[in-house]
């Protein structure tokens, strides 16, 4: 569950232990406030007490300020109330001026670019917050069972029987439907106990003291060390969880961690657990840092689409004919945008990509490529320069620019190690070099760095990954300690079996032939006496020539088969 479900999963329980609806439930909201946390309510002037917020929980103070204005719009005052009950049960001693922004909590910006515009401490509570008081006020599913089984509802009514505004309706009506065709799970995940880990696993999972290296293969139960080791440090070294950073590639494997974390620990207990991608992480630094390398707290993120777009519009600005395809410059663009890509994921700007063009010494015939550099060198500089004056950032920038400011700033880079003490990485062979050097100014000596990976797992290529951070890890983490999880739990022994030929080969063992790296811990068993052929095809042709004989092959003994069976 992510944290926005366990807020609504929170204000449904709260909703639930209170009864009632509407101003019956706004009052009873305003009476806990007083009876159990001893809060009063204090209208004041929004712009001298709340910076133009609407309203602010002081605990230590014992008051919640809210803007006067609202005593006469009873609804919003409702919102503002439950906002800000949100983080008094959500967020314990972290509070902030609540402002109008509660689509911030809807499920339609759990993703993409807007979940990455979260994750600021701050931005990310507020979306908890602002999630937690329209699940209070209204509960999505609840609110859309009643307009499909109610036909002449309105809007109106519904409004007025919930004591909410019309947009607010409109909000959770829209999360009732999406929660309907999708069929999410709106209810909270219960503990669910991890099978026992192996030796190598509980090796691995509970090692501390020094860098640390899990060489996890194909089927090896790399996700169950990992969450074994949250567990670990959670449970038996009551390391707080807010202080445990775990950091991956893809969304897709950031959702999966969270799911699993989740069912090993409680939601209480993950959604407290810093789960994110680099890229996210990359966010979080900048909201919070981003005035150090000139960024403003708004700044726009540009994505592959975006900087293609942003590259067409440059293109007619900048001298770059010798890069300019006039027929087809969208093509010139998305081409100049791979470069531009390429060069970040390695930490070279414009100033060290002219100095190494300057330094070149082409032979006659690379006239055409000194050219052709020379005017993607004035793209990327133009690029830089429009995109630092429109406050916009692109991905490649949201490892770059936090890599810049810590490795600039002692103390603040003091600050993020000390606030994430515990930092565990997970698809580490899909990682940029940029992002492998971003991590060296995270961890330090106190907190070192503890990854999972396999440089013959790396699918990222093409997104900039390099896997041979893998092999570079002792270089870059001096005194690491690297740990082998041997035994494959997911495939037969014969698959097992080629897999092991197959990595022989890649690390360049030219027969194949190799040490037993997996073995198989599966009970499996193959469906054919010959289930997995490997073939080595020396071109594309070759390959291609070897699918269409294997598959011959394979109708010719299906129809053997079939023949014999009817004869």
């Amino acid at each position: 569950m992510r944290s926005l479900d366990y807020a609504r999963t929170q204000a449904r329980e709260l909703r639930q232990s209170l009864g009632g609806r509407g101003e019956v439930l706004s009052q009873r909201l305003q009476a806990l406030l007083i009876e159990r946390h001893e809060i009063e309510l204090v209208p004041v002037d929004s712009d001298a007490l709340l910076q133009g917020g609407r309203a602010e929980v002081v605990p230590a103070e014992g008051y919640l300020y809210y803007d006067r204005r609202l005593e006469n719009r009873p609804e919003e005052l409702f919102e503002v109330i439950a906002h800000e009950y949100g983080h008094l049960i959500l967020h314990h001693d972290s509070f902030a001026v609540a402002q109008d922004d509660l689509i911030r909590g809807s499920v339609f910006l759990d993703s993409g670019n807007s979940r990455l515009s979260r994750y600021s401490p701050r931005s990310k509570q507020e979306s908890e917050a602002s999630a937690f008081a329209a699940e209070f006020i209204c509960p999505a599913g609840e609110l859309f069972a009643r307009w499909r089984q109610e036909p002449n509802i309105t809007l109106a009514t519904v409004a007025s029987d919930y004591h909410a505004t019309e947009s607010l309706i409109r909000l959770q009506l829209a999360e009732g439907l999406y929660l309907h065709v999708t069929g999410r799970p709106v209810s909270e995940c219960k503990k669910e106990p991890e099978r026992e880990p192996t030796n190598e696993q509980e090796q691995a999972a509970t090692f501390c003291g020094a860098p640390a290296l899990v060489d996890a293969g194909p089927g090896t139960g790399k996700t169950r060390t990992l969450v074994r080791r949250l567990v670990y440090l959670i449970s038996e070294k009551k390391v707080p969880p807010e202080k445990i950073l775990v950091l991956t590639f893809s969304n897709e494997a950031a959702a999966e961690l969270e799911e699993r974390i989740e069912k090993v620990l409680g939601s209480e207990t993950a959604s407290h657990i810093n789960v994110l991608t680099f890229h996210s992480f990359g966010v979080m630094v900048l909201n919070t840092l981003g005035h150090h390398v000139g960024l403003k707290v708004d700044f726009s993120i540009l994505d592959e689409t975006s900087q293609e777009e942003f590259i067409t519009e440059i293109l007619g600005t900048v001298d770059c004919e010798a890069l300019l395809d006039i027929k087809n410059p969208e093509s010139t663009a998305a081409e100049v945008v791979k470069q531009i890509n390429y060069l970040k994921d390695r930490l070279v700007d414009p100033t060290q990509l002219r100095i190494a063009i300057d330094e070149w010494r082409p032979a006659p015939t690379e006239r055409e490529a000194v050219l052709r550099s020379e005017a993607l060198c004035r793209l990327f500089e133009a690029y830089e320069r429009l995109n630092r004056t429109r406050n916009q950032v692109d991905f490649s920038d949201l490892i770059l620019l936090p890599h810049e400011v810590l490795r600039a700033n002692d103390e603040l880079r003091r600050r993020v190690r000390n606030e994430f003490s515990w930092v565990l990485v997970d698809e580490y062979q899909d990682v940029s070099r940029s992002t492998a050097l971003l991590l060296q100014q995270i961890c330090g000596e106190e907190s070192p760095p503890w990854v999972v990976g396999d440089a013959r797992q790396a699918i990222y290529r093409f997104r900039g990954a390099e896997p041979e951070n893998v092999s570079r890890f002792p270089e870059d983490f001096p005194g690491a300690e690297r740990f082998e999880l041997s035994y494959n739990y997911r495939s037969a022994p014969e698959i097992v079996s080629v897999v092991n030929q197959l990595a022989a080969l890649m690390e360049g063992n030219a027969n194949g032939s190799n040490r037993e790296r997996w073995r198989s811990a599966s009970n499996l068993t193959a469906l054919d006496h010959e289930p997995v052929i490997m073939a080595v095809a020396t071109s594309d042709a070759a390959e291609r020539a070897g699918v269409v004989a294997t598959l011959g092959m394979s109708r010719r003994d299906e129809k053997y088969q079939v023949t014999s069976k009817s004869g």
